[in-house]
Parts: C-alpha cells; sequence; structure tokens
C-alpha cells in the first residue's frame, strides 16, 4: 500500500451537499445532523431566479430531505442526481447518474 492510499484509507468520505433555493434553509442543518457537509445556495451568494412552480411547505420538503438523506445512507453518490418524489402514500427516491460524470 503507498502512502497515498494509506492516507486516503483514515480519511472518511463526505458527502457533500448543495441545497437549491427553492428548498428551506433548515434542511442544510438536517443534512448535517446526519454527519454530511451541506450548504443552501442562499449562503453562497447564489441565488438566482425563483421556481414560482413549486411551492412545497417547509415540513414537506424536510421529509422529501430526509428521504433522500436515507436514501444515501451508507453510500457515496459521486456525480448522481437524486430524484424525491410523493408516490400513492409513500416517497419515492431515484438515483441517476450525472450525465456529465
Amino acid at each position: 500500500m503507498t502512502y497515498e492510499e494509506a492516507r486516503l484509507n483514515e480519511i472518511p468520505s463526505v458527502t457533500k451537499l448543495l441545497v437549491d433555493e427553492c428548498l428551506h434553509v433548515s434542511l442544510v442543518d438536517l443534512a448535517r445532523a446526519a454527519g454530511h457537509v451541506a450548504d443552501h445556495v442562499n449562503y453562497l451568494g447564489l441565488r438566482g431566479f425563483k421556481d414560482w412552480k413549486l411551492i412545497v411547505t417547509p415540513s414537506r420538503q424536510r421529509e422529501l430531505f430526509q428521504a433522500a438523506l436515507d436514501h444515501i445512507e451508507g453510500s457515496e453518490p459521486v456525480n448522481s442526481v437524486i430524484e424525491v418524489d410523493y408516490r400513492g402514500a409513500g416517497i419515492e427516491c431515484r438515483e441517476y447518474s450525472s450525465p456529465d460524470g
């Protein structure tokens, strides 16, 4: 094992999440509490045009976001998109590879 391989084995992998402006800023705290690195576009000065087509209450946003966090638990999503949706009485998560990944 090389020094670099040993060093990489010592550093735990971290999932970094960027929460979009159409989602409530409290989702950052939820992600951080789950052990992820997270930021909100509003905190980074990256706010753009609002998406008025998506109006979801903060409590529903937290419910959907928690489902996404549960979905990635124990995995290392890299260059992935996770789509989270209500399906019937439950929540469904679908993961897709990013076209650039």
